[in-house]
């Protein structure tokens, strides 16, 4: 329970040094104590154009959310810990608060002139229909609500969430990790070394973060992801995806376009799309259900590849330098295969359940291994390399 709550002003405002231009109504203030712990609370309006864009700069945490109303509303909370009411004014000390309007721009700034303040917290409502919001904060967390327009957050340092945006939305961070919930347009990522974390993206999305994970649910455009140091998974793209990650698993369930994934240290896994082409330095490729071209390439690891009847294949690659090559091929498919094993001595082997693909019996000291033939009548071209393991051409029964 709260030990005492002034429904006054705590300080007088001359004392906390805040300047409103243009402002629509002078700021009131609320002061509340509980145990060692002082809480200010400083909240009035602004003008804002309804439909214009809304601009906020703050030292601090900032909550924003758009509603039905034709004004910007504020609420400011400063919290110390403190043993005495005087000792507590010391360390609140004073903020710089303005507020104007340019034509149909609102700008808001909250800048406290002490460090001495444990927390700053700052919620600001806007107009739901506002043409663009723009909210960056120099240390804390940023985070912005039901907008219909565009969102543009960003912080030096913070956490970043946003949630049910309409509108284009861009989220950056110097160092925390990124939430998104529903974005129904183009979405756009960064993060100096955060997690990603994007539920549902309505448009082309692009997600970058030099040592984070990046996590996507589901995104209807085409993905970009980057990452220098995690993961990538993706459940859901109705379009292509572009993913790198420098030491990184990535993870790709569905896509309905072309999927291009490149790790240099982890494993890449694509359980459907519209053709691939990957490449690993170090880790395993699998690859399911897809159609159009397959390439994929690995300096050091094996490839597993699992071909779909009923779908065109188109001219594929499957190549590995050190490592095991395994094609499951449906017993119904056109195609036409040209394997060929270059490891050194009589370990590498070619081995088919196919009649029609003859493997050339091993001679010592004859190189290279060579298997070809044609399945169904021949097709695209299925070129398999090894150049240290095996290759495996299984037959696939549906």
């Amino acid at each position: 329970m709260l030990n005492r709550i002034q429904q006054r002003c705590a300080f007088p405002l001359l004392a906390l040094l805040v300047v409103c231009a243009f402002a629509q109504s002078p700021p009131r203030q609320m002061m509340a104590h509980e145990g060692g712990t002082f809480t200010r609370t400083t909240f009035g309006n602004f003008t804002c154009a309804p439909q214009g864009r809304v601009s906020m700069a703050v030292a601090g945490d900032i909550t924003v959310r758009g509603q039905v109303r034709e004004d910007c509303y504020y609420r400011i909370r400063q919290r110390v810990s403190a043993q005495t009411e005087k000792r507590a004014a010391e360390l609140m000390q004073a903020f710089n608060l303005r507020s104007q309007v340019q034509n149909d721009s609102s700008y808001f700034k909250v800048i406290p002139y002490t460090a001495g303040t444990d927390t700053l917290e700052i919620e600001v409502a806007v107009p739901k229909g506002s043409r663009e919001v723009v909210a960056i904060s120099q240390i804390g967390s940023v985070k912005a609500f039901d907008i219909d327009g565009a969102a543009t957050i960003e912080s030096g340092a913070g956490n970043l969430e946003v949630d049910r945006i309409n509108g284009p939305a861009s989220c950056r961070t110097d160092g925390g990790n990124i939430k998104v919930g529903r974005v129904n347009n183009t979405l756009r990522c960064y993060s100096g070394g955060g997690q990603i974390r994007i539920a549902s993206a309505g448009a082309e999305t692009w997600t970058d973060t030099a040592g984070g994970e990046i996590f996507v649910t589901e995104v209807q455009g085409p993905l970009h992801a980057s990452t220098s140091g995690g993961n990538i998974e993706v459940e859901r793209a109705a379009s292509i995806v572009r993913a790198f990650s420098m030491l990184g698993l990535i993870d790709i369930q569905q896509a309905g376009g072309l999927v291009t994934a490149e790790t240099r240290g982890g494993s890449i896994q694509v359980s459907g799309g519209r053709g691939a082409r990957c490449e690993a330095g170090s880790g395993t490729i699998r690859v399911r259900n897809s159609d159009g071209p397959i390439r994929l390439n690995t300096m050091a690891g094996n490839i597993l590849a699992e071909l779909v009847a009923g779908r065109p294949l188109q001219e594929s690659i499957l190549s590995t330098l050190a490592g095991d090559i395994t094609v499951l091929i449906p017993s119904n498919l056109a195609v036409t295969v040209q394997a060929r094993n270059e490891t050194q001595g009589a370990r590498g082997r070619i081995v088919s359940d196919f009649r029609e693909i003859q493997t050339k019996p091993f001679q010592p000291g004859v190189e290279p291994k060579v298997a070809t033939g044609s399945l169904n009548g021949g097709g695209p071209v299925l070129r398999v390399t090894a150049a240290g393991g095996n290759i495996y051409l299984k037959r696939l029964r549906y």
